[in-house]
């Protein structure tokens, strides 16, 4: 586990099977947990964790939601997800962390989670292609709305070596990727 803060920590994504980063927010009376992943560590870290805790899941593909299938608590999801999670119920907002419906080119039904008090803002695979070279000019400018609306300071992405990344990192990529797509260029990863 990785140490964000004292209240948030984070298992690293892994490739033996695929499994997404697995965040852990300790809340007062509650333990959040952003996506679930695909490895056994995965489902340990969340099976293990004493006291009440749910899950939300950022989206429905495998290496984010695998574990829900094994997972015998709440699976939080977005109506998209919900029809591929049998076990999830759609999603309801926590107190002091909030749940949006995020606009994404990778996946319909994508969850962010803002947590205000730390200006953080999970986004999972919300920003990457639906495929090598997917994108959609009107979901990039959504995207750039949503960001610009937040009070943040960090971004989660999932998949990344950094992992985190400054709020003006991810909408200067927006921005260069909305420009190379109005131009017709080739589109470069953040």
């Amino acid at each position: 586990m990785k140490k964000l803060s004292d209240k948030i920590s984070y298992l690293e994504s892994s490739f033996n099977p695929l499994s997404a980063e697995v965040v852990m927010i300790k809340r007062n009376n509650l333990t959040v947990f952003y996506d679930c992943g695909a490895s056994d560590e995965a489902f340990e870290l969340i099976n293990n964790c004493p006291g009440d805790k749910i899950v939300v899941l950022s989206h429905f593909h495998e290496d984010h939601a695998f574990n829900a299938l094994r997972l015998d608590i709440p699976i939080y999801c977005s109506k998209y997800t919900l029809k591929r999670i049998a076990n999830g119920v759609l999603y309801k907002q926590g107190t002091d962390f909030k749940i949006y419906d995020f606009p994404s080119f990778h996946s319909k039904g994508c969850l962010a989670i803002y947590l205000p008090n730390e200006k953080l803002l999970m986004i999972g695979d919300g920003i990457y292609p639906k495929d090598e070279r997917y994108y959609n000019l009107s979901i990039i400018n959504n995207q750039i709305k949503f960001l610009n609306d937040l009070d943040i300071d960090n971004i989660l992405i999932s998949h990344k070596k950094q992992f985190i990344y400054k709020k003006d990192i991810v909408l200067n990529f927006l921005f260069n990727l909305k420009k190379s797509f109005v131009k017709g260029e080739n589109i470069k990863e953040v």
